[in-house]
């Protein structure tokens, strides 16, 4: 896909908006596919399952559906335990934590990938683009209303736990497998966190889909369809424009999520969460700007 189809880095941060906006809807079908009697874990399986299906047809259709080699596979499989196991300690945390909080903690990982990017690079951090995802992470805190949020320790490290995956992914892929076909890429991480999802329900014995209700079964597709388009444009992000940029606009994901969340599920859209999603949305808006100029002067340099 990647031979055929080129993406200026504009169509890059269009992808990974798509890629936040797709995983809002996942976000906002869940507790219909619960109501309906499913499980996360049960989600976890199909919408890898879903992605892999798509994928692979696609990529069937276009004569590159191979294996990667071996260093390749390795890369593949260690990004894709990084994600899944990220995946997984966010929905275990929501067994301790109010989804608001939860998401809060999990989305320190922009700023973890920032962190993790520079460290690699053996360079210290843009002071900017530290701003800006202090700032986003300020902005959430006020649309999630964290003050008001009971916490439980086992939630916060699950959390956090998660967001330390999320990071190592980003950065994993995006240093490693930069000249890698994206849709090659996704389809062997899909491969491990079918894998992974797999044996966490066989363990638990936990693979439940919704009872006879349109809803639910509605839901759940919505879950698997949106999952497989974000999961490849995030990653295709990543590849476009790079690990930090691509998890700085992923901030937006809890915006959509929130505004989703009013307008499907009909829950509360109060001035401070209007406030909070505007600081994350100028962040992401500035910090764009910001790594727009630096590429600029560089390319002048």
């Amino acid at each position: 896909m990647d031979r055929l189809v080129r993406i200026p880095p504009s169509g890059g941060i269009a992808l990974v908006l798509l890629a936040a906006l797709s995983i809002s809807m996942t976000n906002v079908a869940a507790p219909i596919v619960y109501q309906a009697g499913g499980n996360a874990q049960t989600i976890l399986v199909l919408r890898n399952a879903g992605f892999l299906i798509l994928c692979g047809l696609w990529l069937q259709s276009q004569g590159t559906l191979r294996w990667l080699d071996r260093r390749q596979m390795l890369v593949c499989v260690g990004a894709g335990t990084a994600y899944t196991l990220g995946a997984g300690g966010l929905l275990l945390s929501l067994k301790y934590l109010q989804v608001s909080l939860a998401i809060l903690v999990f989305f320190t990982f922009p700023l973890i990938t920032s962190l993790l990017e520079s460290a690699l690079a053996r360079r210290v951090p843009a002071l900017g683009q530290i701003v800006c995802l202090a700032a986003a992470l300020g902005g959430l805190a006020i649309a999630l209303e964290a003050e008001r949020l009971s916490v439980d320790p086992r939630g916060v490290a699950l959390a956090a736990f998660a967001a330390v995956g999320v990071a190592v992914s980003y950065v994993w892929t995006g240093r490693a497998l930069a000249g890698v076909d994206t849709s090659l890429m996704t389809f062997h991480m899909a491969i491990t966190g079918l894998l992974l999802a797999g044996l966490i329900v066989v363990a638990t014995d936990s693979f439940a889909l919704p009872a006879d209700s349109g809803a639910g079964w509605i839901a759940l597709a919505v879950a698997i369809l949106f999952f497989a388009s974000a999961f490849f444009a995030m990653f295709k992000g990543v590849n476009l424009i790079g690990a930090a940029p691509t998890a700085m606009l992923m901030n937006m994901e809890p915006v959509f999520t929130l505004a989703l969340s009013f307008v499907v599920l009909s829950e509360d859209l109060s001035g401070r969460k209007i406030l909070g999603a505007a600081i994350v949305l100028g962040a992401v808006i500035v910090s764009q700007l910001l790594s727009a100029r630096r590429l600029r002067a560089a390319t002048l340099a």
